[in-house]
C-alpha cells in the first residue's frame, strides 16, 4: 500500500519517537512517511572531527509516530541527482532555502517514493534518531 504524503506536515503535540527495537519498521524502507518537516540547518560535528551544515528532518508516520533523521546539503543534492528523470522538481539552489528543500522532499515522496535514491536518503544512518538508536 502506497501512502501519499500530506501537503502540510501534521505536527502533533505528543509525537512518539520510536525505540531502537522498532527503528527498522520506521526507517523509510518498510514504511514510507506520511509527511516530512525539514528544520533549520545547524552545524554538526562528524565522526572525523569536521563540522558540516546539517538539517534535522522529522518523518511523520501513522499512529502518531515520528522519526528524526539528519542529512547534509550534499545529501539533498545527491537525492536530486538520483531522481534524474524527474523534470519538474522544485529547484533549490541555496543551503539556506529551507522552504524549497522541504517542498522538494515532500514532492519527491509523493512522486518518486519508490526510487533507489529516495530509499537511500530515508534509510537509517548511525547519526539518526537523535541518540535513540
Amino acid at each position: 500500500m502506497l501512502v501519499r504524503p500530506l501537503d502540510i506536515a501534521p505536527i502533533a503535540t505528543n509525537l512518539l519517537l520510536h525505540s531502537r527495537k522498532c527503528h527498522d519498521s520506521y526507517n523509510g524502507a518498510r514504511h514510507l512517511p506520511i509527511s516530512t518537516w525539514v528544520r533549520s540547518p545547524t552545524i554538526r560535528a562528524t565522526e572525523y572531527g569536521e563540522h558540516v551544515l546539517g538539517y534535522e528532518i522529522v518523518l511523520f508516520y501513522g499512529h502518531n509516530r515520528a522519526c528524526t533523521i539528519f542529512r547534509t546539503w550534499d545529501d539533498f543534492r545527491t537525492l536530486k541527482r538520483g531522481l534524474t528523470s524527474w523534470k519538474r522538481a522544485t529547484d533549490f539552489s541555496s543551503p539556506q532555502d529551507i522552504q524549497a528543500l522541504d517542498r522538494f522532499l515532500r514532492e519527491a515522496l509523493a512522486k518518486r517514493s519508490r526510487e533507489c535514491a529516495m530509499e537511500y536518503f530515508l534509510r537509517r544512518r548511525m547519526e539518526d534518531c537523535a541518540g535513540h538508536c
